[in-house]
């Protein structure tokens, strides 16, 4: 009904999945979706309130009909042609074994700060022959790991023989790698020669409350400049400028 390359993710693969997405990530897209495993593992490992926080794409009609009756946003219907904005923190896919490269490469290209989480054909990456699994191999040795899970799917809801490989990227993009605040000062141990003289043991005190609410302000910026960058990409991507 759903084709021949629809091949659900065995709940205990998507545990493992998970597993490697930080816990501060907060926005979610699953390419590929199916019907859904992996977006409501998503939600019942974050909470209820995660639903909206998790986009899905999906090609196939009957599938896209059961996301929208989970509840789940269906944002595009062909992955490898989708040119939205990404202001997400995580990429977890399970894609066609026969071109999961392509698949997972678009993810790489289209994340802009995030983690993504691949299943693929071990031959894609054990057998490197074509330029797109050479670059795919390269960016793996440069930005991520692998895991190799065996034939993992050999009893999954649909069985397929195909021993399988976890791929974990970890993207920084150039600006979010900035060091903003190279400067941050360095707490001091203090200087036991200052004397005990009680206005010089005020000013002390004075001078590392001023260094830390210092630091708290530069903390704070940092991360101020990050929802900065994240308004941009919701902007941007209604041409707004």
């Amino acid at each position: 009904m759903f084709g021949t390359e629809f091949f659900p993710t065995p709940k205990s693969v998507i545990q493992k999945m998970l597993k490697k997405i930080s816990p501060d990530a907060r926005h979610f897209l699953e390419p590929n979706a199916g019907k859904g495993d992996i977006a409501e593992a998503i939600v019942e490992k974050r909470g209820r309130y995660s639903r909206d926080k998790v986009d899905c794409i999906e090609s196939a009609p009957e599938l896209v009909s059961i996301l929208i009756d989970k509840d789940f946003p269906v944002v595009g219907h062909d992955w490898l042609t989708y040119d939205g904005v990404c202001y997400y923190d995580a990429i977890i896919m399970n894609p066609p074994f026969s071109n999961g490269d392509d698949h997972l490469l678009k993810a790489w290209d289209f994340m802009h700060n995030g983690g993504i989480v691949c299943l693929l054909n071990e031959e894609t990456v054990k057998n490197p022959h074509t330029a797109a699994r050479k670059r795919l191999a390269a960016i793996i040795e440069a930005h991520g790991n692998v895991e190799y899970l065996g034939a993992c799917f050999s009893t999954a809801q649909r069985k397929a023989d195909v021993r399988v490989a976890m791929v974990y990227l970890k993207k920084v993009s150039e600006d979010d790698s900035i060091d903003l605040w190279a400067n941050v000062t360095e707490e001091k141990s203090v200087n036991d020669n200052i004397g005990a003289d009680a206005n010089m043991l005020a000013i002390r005190d004075n001078l590392g409350n001023m260094q830390h609410y210092y630091d708290k302000a530069n903390e704070h910026m940092s991360i101020a400049f990050q929802h900065i960058r994240k308004a941009g990409l919701y902007l941007n991507a209604n041409d707004v400028y």
